[in-house]
């Protein structure tokens, strides 16, 4: 996947023009705390492989590598870079599928290496109707933050996250499906003024227009409260922090081969060779928005953003 994306405000500055600093409101002076619209430009690589345990059930063993890469033009403290590696087992039963999977993953902030996590994963699939599926997960994070040259209270942020998910998928014709989701969360960090629980719930419906191309559009709600009030931000005051954030999301996709004549670079071996790389690569625009309230000043804040991806496949 190649790809671009521009933000209002990348950086989640906070879009008062005042915020708390031991409890006073405080002008915000320094151009870096202000809203910072960005473009970046993006990469990611994927390779997953599957073995088929040879049961007439259909158990499988799988495993995946991703690697990903965001480039911001102006703000390079923001630059991103993960690799992650991905392991499980398929098993399956009649109407339902048992996923258990365990995940390690490293990630960097401008160019320095500031997170590894260790993921277990348990997910259950249920499918009562061949139009209507059950699905649920449970997971553990073992996360170890280190600090950077940017942030010196990275480590704080380190401890366990556990989560839970439960969802169903509902396809009224073969062209549309809606999904629903709902979350709950929990952040065990080294300060518990970075400690939080959360709870969320997200709607997505997708319409398949024939020939590849497709939209998607979601919502998705949530709030997280916060463990201990940070006296570094709200001095005396007992307010112990809480954010409720909402984003919503439209995505239009569609195959290369949508827009390219078959016969646009000839009729001869190469321009066919040409034409069989280009068609079957998908190109999709994204328009998202995100808004989140708190009721400390320094955390709301909101961001538009807009995104375009070229991606291509093979399998073997």
């Amino acid at each position: 996947t190649l790809g671009s994306q521009i933000d209002s405000n990348r950086n989640a500055a906070a879009s008062d023009k005042e915020q708390l600093v031991t409890g006073t409101l405080t002008q915000i002076t320094s151009s870096s705390d202000k809203p910072t619209n960005d473009i970046a430009y993006i990469g990611a690589l994927r390779y997953d492989l599957s073995y088929d345990l040879g049961y007439q059930e259909g158990h499988e063993l799988f495993a995946s590598m991703t690697g990903y890469a965001s480039d911001q033009v102006q703000l390079d403290s923001l630059d991103l870079g993960s690799f992650s590696v991905d392991a499980g087992a398929r098993i399956r039963g009649g109407y339902w599928v048992l996923t258990p999977s365990v995940n390690q993953t490293a990630q960097s902030l401008s160019k320095e290496k500031y997170l590894t996590s260790r993921t277990g994963r348990l997910r259950l699939d249920w499918n009562p109707r061949p139009f209507f599926n059950l699905n649920g997960d449970i997971s553990y994070s073992d996360e170890r933050y280190q600090n950077t040259s940017e942030s010196s209270a990275l480590r704080l942020h380190s401890g366990q996250r556990y989560g839970a998910r439960l969802g169903g998928n509902y396809t009224w014709t073969p062209n549309n499906r809606t999904t629903v989701n709902l979350f709950a969360g929990e952040k065990d960090a080294a300060r518990n003024y970075y400690s939080y629980d959360s709870l969320s719930g997200e709607l997505i419906h997708a319409y398949l227009f024939g020939g590849g191309s497709y939209i998607s559009g979601s919502i998705r709600h949530g709030i997280d409260r916060y463990r201990d009030p940070d006296f570094l931000v709200t001095g005396n005051s007992p307010q112990h922090r809480v954010d409720r954030s909402t984003r919503t999301r439209l995505t239009y996709g569609a195959p290369l081969s949508q827009l390219l004549p078959s016969d646009l670079f000839g009729d001869s071996k190469a321009a066919d060779q040409v034409y069989s790389f280009l068609a079957p690569i998908n190109w999709s625009i994204t328009g998202e928005y995100l808004n989140t309230k708190s009721n400390i000043p320094n955390y709301e804040y909101h961001n538009a953003r807009a995104q375009f991806y070229l991606t291509r496949r093979w399998e073997f």
